[in-house]
């Protein structure tokens, strides 16, 4: 029987679930029913699939340029945005394809991007207004409670000035993303956002900060000791002269070249003016 029919079956590969070659199938059927001449190419499946992504991956991607170019705003809601959309031929393609819950479900991904972008915008200048905050409520290392994070914010909600610079989480537990304090243009900060890993980074970025600064007027002091201590330094001498005399130090190393030359003119000022001070009081004994 096999024999019989050996080259005259012809085989279409199909897949209803992705619809590729079903079309196909039935036309081929009715070539072989009318035993017409010219029959179709039988396209063979991978090819056949191949087509159809294609297909597939240009409307969707026509309808997600379509819903970036109307769909602004994070507030949008979709029976709104599915009335406007619907004459576009992108929009119908898509739906005739995909179906109304897919359109949906993309438009509402793409409302979440929007709406997880602004909110990390919000976040960022949270973020920048914060260490001027930290600077004034905390303006040394002494103040820090010895780096803990949790106590630090206990501290700033008692603060007399908690109101100047925070808003307190809603009583409903809701958070400030959650609220309308997304979309206002409200400037202190919403105090749960010290929540965040960004909010403690900028605290430990501010301990960071003093501690460096604390260092640096320890090393200001200890080169001043060692100017005073020098007697190669003299009025009149540029700092370039005698600054070999300082190589290996680390009050010198350390500081930055103003902060050595500032220091070092300010030495100079001083002896300058204690020579000075001394020669009038000679002259004056002289004579």
């Amino acid at each position: 029987m096999l024999s019989i029919f050996s080259g005259s079956i012809v085989i279409v590969e199909t897949s209803a679930h992705e619809n590729v070659n079903v079309d196909l199938a039935f036309l081929v059927l009715a070539q072989m029913v009318d035993k017409a001449k010219n029959r179709m190419r039988i396209v063979p499946f991978a090819e056949a699939a191949r087509s159809r992504k294609d297909v597939l991956d240009v409307v969707t991607e026509g309808y997600q340029r379509l819903i970036r170019a109307h769909v602004t705003d994070f507030r949008a809601v979709w029976s709104t945005t599915a009335k406007r959309l619907a004459p576009n031929p992108d929009y119908i393609h898509y739906v005739e394809l995909f179906g109304q819950d897919d359109a949906q479900r993309l438009f509402r991904r793409h409302v979440k991007k929007l709406k997880d972008e602004h909110l990390a915008r919000k976040i960022k200048g949270y973020m920048d207004t914060l260490p001027d905050i930290l600077l004034e409520l905390f303006p040394d290392l002494a103040s820090l409670e010895e780096g803990d994070w949790e106590l630090v914010k206990e501290k700033m909600h008692s603060h007399p000035d908690f109101n100047s610079y925070f808003l307190d989480c809603p009583a409903d537990g809701m958070s400030w993303a959650e609220t309308d304090l997304l979309d206002s243009t409200e400037m202190r900060i919403p105090f749960d956002v010290l929540d965040t890993s960004e909010a403690e980074m900028v605290f430990r970025n501010h301990i960071n900060a003093l501690q460096k600064e604390q260092r640096t007027t320890e090393y200001r002091r200890l080169f001043k000791n060692l100017l005073e201590e020098t007697g190669y330094v003299t009025p009149g001498k540029s700092l370039a002269e005698v600054q070999v005399l300082f190589m290996g130090r680390e009050c010198f190393e350390a500081l930055s070249e103003f902060d050595c030359h500032h220091i070092y003119d300010l030495h100079q000022r001083d002896i300058t003016e204690k020579a000075r001070r001394n020669f009038q009081v000679f002259f004056s004994h002289s004579f």
